[in-house]
């Protein structure tokens, strides 16, 4: 594990990868597409070369967080090369652990290899995560050998509450649309510091007026926007996003990472 500074940093990797690292060093990774799938065959565009070609750039990480199985979320190699690198506890819902371990014998899942669902689990190392719900699908989308596209169902997808060792809270949305779960459960029961909110809209998560209105519902202290900009259907910035803040959450300060920035709290 490497050395904590006392303080929670969010890395953004990526498009929907981040990196967060706690107070005493423990490092969590979300949602870590990488490398090349079917759909791109020079890995993800917003990723740096340096993690697209080795995950040993990342140093260490203890937890991996995979909200859900669509493509641009999870992608097998880099799930497989992150473990024999470094071993990480994946916690991800209880279809996608089981698809994963389908597709390449991996067992490194909480709950002794099953996964999980919606609720708290028992903390690790200090770190306490929950599950949350996510307004979205989850599915494998690969190409067929005729060059049609394959779509299996691999459950539902899920949003994490991570509370860091020193009552820290940082929101992971993955991909949700408006519900709401996100005032009545996630803003008032769990009381974020930081929501990490995708905001592409385009008919895949909140964007534009409703990425700003589930701000306000989940009224954290700060936003990480996130999940922009890689497919031509989306926002390309989080200019609209940040501009429906204003109008709908004022009070919420917005930070806008490029990849590899780092922001302190």
């Amino acid at each position: 594990m490497a050395k904590g500074n006392g303080k929670v940093q969010v890395q953004m990797i990526g498009f929907a990868c981040l990196k967060l690292t706690s107070p005493k060093g423990k490092v969590l990774l979300i949602d870590p597409w990488l490398s090349a799938n079917d759909f791109f065959p020079d890995g993800n565009p917003a990723v740096p070369a340096k993690y697209r070609e080795d995950v040993s750039a990342f140093g260490h990480v203890d937890i991996i967080l995979q909200t859900h199985a669509h493509f641009d979320h999870l992608n097998l190699p880099d799930i497989v090369n992150l473990t024999k690198q470094f071993d990480p506890i994946i916690l991800t819902p209880v279809e996608t652990a089981v698809y994963i371990r389908e597709k390449t014998g991996l067992t490194n899942f909480c709950n002794d290899g099953w996964g999980m669902n919606r609720g708290p689990l028992p903390p690790i190392d200090g770190i306490s995560v929950s599950g949350v719900h996510c307004e979205h699908t989850s599915s494998e989308i690969v190409l067929r050998d005729d060059g049609g596209v394959a779509v299996r169902d691999v459950g539902d997808p899920i949003g994490f509450v991570v509370e860091f060792e020193n009552g820290f809270k940082v929101y992971v949305s993955s991909d949700t649309g408006l519900c709401s779960d996100l005032k009545l459960i996630i803003g008032d029961y769990y009381k974020p510091d930081v929501a990490i909110l995708n905001i592409c809209g385009g008919g895949f998560t909140v964007g534009g007026d409703s990425a700003g209105y589930a701000t306000k519902m989940i009224n954290p202290k700060w936003v990480i926007p996130a999940h922009y900009g890689v497919f031509p259907t989306m926002d390309p910035t989080p200019d609209h996003f940040l501009a429906a803040l204003k109008v709908h959450a004022p009070d919420v300060k917005p930070i806008v990472l490029d990849a590899d920035e780092v922001a302190e709290f």
